[in-house]
This record gives structure tokens, sequence and C-alpha cells, in this order.
């Protein structure tokens, strides 16, 4: 394992600190923290709702079939030290995540000059630092990730045990933060099947490797179970689809620009006839799907800033980084499958995968901003980084080749 001086480690701590001052003094946000982590969004309430039950024991919430139990868990903070507890532990939180990113990366390309890239690529966009101001899930989920990332790139993480565990653990941590994870932690299980189906010898490790690290899936599961009889993650899912996507696609089949007359479309269907109604009207369902993909959450700026930061140029900022994302994104799925053929950075295609996932993902749903693709950024850096070490890597081959077959004078 490539080892991180720790003088750069501290000078991106360092500069991410006084990056997140110069964000947050541009912007009203410290001033209105009291209102603003529960005052803004309804999510944030529903967490708190949530949270409420669990250490005040009040009666089962009606969001608690929605929001799985980590976030509220760590939204006790508020219950012991106050409102402004919860926005200190996300900024620290956020601080720890920009180290953490720069250190994957530094494991995974072992430069010093791509450490300090990813840290700067990190602390450079303001979405994130906007969102440590707010009861939401996304500064818990990045800095899961950033966890995740720095396994990804330990040798062996698809084979080890240790690794195993250590993976499948932070990604049932992060299905239990946001419930899409459960595809990730698919694709990863898929990816250890695929990477040991031939090594017979600690087949029966890997596998209580596996367990073990699903037990917070298993806790999430026992308390749907018990508070509302299904077996079942969070339902969380069909709110995308019955609040943003079916009456999107209603209201582009029969030409209607009134979102609400969608909502009163679909109010009494069953679930049965609300997946029928998007799969009998699959090309309007792709073409709402795509714009919601594209113009609803890749290409958007934070909203957050927009609004209550009070901040148009951070906005603008933030879109522009997110629409060269984008960009980037448009040639990822080709480089992936040429880089596969060529059997190339094959440990960098079970993280690219779960990236993309998450952001196929967010075709449901619009008016979020960013916000929800805004914390896939440290599996970006890390992806794309990991790529261009791996181009420098071929290069320097190609050319000492090069060198090699030339004849000597």
């Amino acid at each position: 394992m490539v080892r991180a001086p720790a003088v750069l480690l501290l000078a991106i701590a360092v500069f991410a600190a006084i990056t997140y001052g110069l964000v947050s003094a541009a912007t009203p946000l410290p001033a209105e923290v009291d209102r603003l982590v529960f005052g803004v969004s309804p999510d944030s309430r529903e967490y708190l709702s949530v949270s409420r039950w669990i250490f005040a024991a009040t009666p089962v919430p009606d969001a608690s079939i929605n929001r799985p139990i980590l976030y509220p868990l760590f939204l006790g903070l508020s219950a012991v030290a106050g409102v402004k507890a919860v926005w200190i532990g996300q900024a620290l939180l956020w601080l720890a995540s920009a180290v953490l990113v720069s250190l994957a990366v530094r494991r995974r390309t072992g430069s010093r000059v791509l450490m300090l890239l990813a840290g700067a690529l990190f602390v450079g966009h303001p979405s994130l630092v906007a969102l440590t101001y707010f009861g939401l899930t996304e500064t818990l989920t990045v800095f899961l990730l950033a966890l995740w990332l720095n396994v990804a790139a330990s040798p062996g993480w698809l084979s080890d045990r240790r690794r195993i565990l250590e993976s499948v653990l932070l990604l049932a941590l992060l299905t239990i933060t946001k419930p899409v994870f459960k595809y990730a932690l698919a694709v990863y299980l898929v990816a250890v099947v695929v990477a040991t189906w031939r090594q017979r010898q600690g087949l029966a490790a890997r596998l209580l490797a596996v367990s073990v690290g699903l037990a917070p899936v298993l806790i999430q599961l026992a308390v749907m179970l018990d508070a509302h009889g299904i077996f079942d993650l969070s339902r969380v899912s069909r709110i995308g689809r019955d609040r943003h996507l079916l009456p999107a696609v209603y209201c582009h089949v029969h030409e209607r620009q009134d979102l609400e007359a969608g909502w009163a479309a679909i109010a009494d269907l069953s679930d049965a006839d609300k997946n029928a109604y998007l799969v009998d009207h699959w090309p309007a369902t792709a073409v709402v799907f795509a714009h919601n993909l594209v113009d609803g959450n890749l290409t958007r700026g934070s909203e957050f800033l927009k609004n209550e930061g009070q901040a148009p140029r951070l906005w603008s900022w933030t879109r522009r980084y997110n629409m060269n994302l984008a960009r980037l994104h448009a040639l990822l799925v080709p480089l992936l499958l040429f880089l596969g053929w060529r059997r190339q950075a094959l440990e960098l295609l079970p993280v690219a995968a779960v990236g993309l996932l998450l952001l196929f993902s967010t075709g449901l749903v619009f008016w979020a901003g960013d916000r929800l693709v805004a914390f896939t950024l440290p599996i970006w850096i890390y992806v794309y980084l990991g790529l261009g070490a791996e181009w420098l890597r071929a290069r320097g081959r190609s050319r000492s080749a090069t060198e090699s077959s030339m004849p000597k004078k």
C-alpha cells in the first residue's frame, strides 16, 4: 500500500478548511443554521421525525417507511447538543472526506500530484459545502463513499476476506443511508464472485465476511418488518415514481403542462397499474426519464446555493462543473468497455459501474438541483484520475518499449 506524506494530507485539510470558510462567507448560510438544518427541506423534517422516534420513543412516523435508520441515528446529535451540532458534525465529515478522497487517489495511483489534484477537485465543488448546512443524507453519504474508495484502492479488495468485509460493511451502511446503494452492493458482490469463483480455498471465510458485512441491512429489514410489517429496506423509490416520473409521463402523453393534473390522474391507481402505465407508454417514459437525467440532474447547479445561499456565481460555478463532468460521463462507457477488452484497469470497473448506477437512478426525479449527483463526486474523482494514471503508465511502457527496440549506436 502506498503511504501518503502526512504533510500533504495536512495541506489538503488546511486548504479545504479555508475553502469551506470562503464559500460559507460568500453566503448567508452560517447566520441561518438554526433555520436551515430542518426548516427548508421536507426531507430533513422526515429524517428528524424518524430520529425522534428512535431516541424519544414517539409514535412510529409515516416517514419511517421511506427513510432508513442510519442518518436519523446521526441526527441524534441534535437531541444531545442542539441543531448546530448537526451542522458542525457534517462540516467535519466534509473535511474528513476531502482528505480521504485524496488518500484514496494516492493509494490507487501512487502519485502525490494526483493526490493534490483530487483534493482540489473535491474542495472545488461548492455544492458539497452548502449541503452541510441542511439535515440531508448527502454529507454522510460522501464520507462513507470516501472510506469505501480507500478500501477499493487496497490490494485484494475483491478477494481478500478482510477487504470484502470492509467493502460490504460500508456499502451496507450506505444502503441504510440511501437505499439506492443496494444496487451498488449487488454490483460489488457480483464483482467478488467473478474475481474469486475459481478460488475454492477460503470460500467459507469470504462467505462469512459477506454475511457479517450485511448486518446493517439485516437490522434495517428487521426495523421495517417490526414497524410496518413489510420485508423491504425502504419505499422511497415510490416517491420518485409517484411524485415525479409517472405524473410527468402522463402530462407528456396527454400534452399537458399542469403537473397537478398528472398527480390527480394517478392518485387512485394501484402499484401494478402505475408500473403498467409506464411500460405501456414506454416511449414517453424514456423521453421523460432522459430529460430528468440530463436536464434535471446532471447539468444542474446547486439550488441551495442559488436560493438559500443567495450566491448566483457559486450556483453558476457548480452548474459548469456538473456540465463538464456530464461530458466526461458520455465518454466513460465506451472507454470502460475498451479497457475491459484490453484487461486494463479492471479494479476501476466495479467502482465506475456503481457511479453510473447512482447517476442513472436520478432519472426518476426532478426539482433536486444537483443534490442527487453531487454526492457521487468522490467516485468520479477516483475513477477519472485512476484512468489518467493508467494512461500515463501505458504511455511510459510504450515509450520504453520503443526506446529499447531502437538499435544502439
